[in-house]
């Protein structure tokens, strides 16, 4: 799991070296935002898509906690309209 995990950022960082020590220009140009979002994705101590992945599984318990409230607020209108 370690290497599958280091594997490409420490490639990444390996070809960086390589590439701006040969001088070998980019053939095209990326903003500032891709090369942040590269860095990111890139970065064997901090793994972005973790933390996305984690962001997205929260968010969807604290949907599905929603909903259920609202089922269960729903249900007890329902009960009341009968008794009436």
């Amino acid at each position: 799991e370690w290497a599958e995990s280091t594997a490409a950022p420490v490639f990444g960082e390996m070809a960086k070296f390589i590439l701006e020590y040969k001088d070998v220009q980019p053939t095209e140009e990326y903003t500032q935002e891709d090369l942040a979002t590269f860095t990111k994705t890139h970065n064997y101590l901090s793994s972005e898509l973790d933390r996305q992945k984690e962001e997205a599984e929260k968010k969807e318990a604290e949907k599905k906690e929603a909903e259920e409230k609202e089922k269960a607020s729903s249900s007890n209108r329902d009960d009341k309209k009968k008794k009436d």
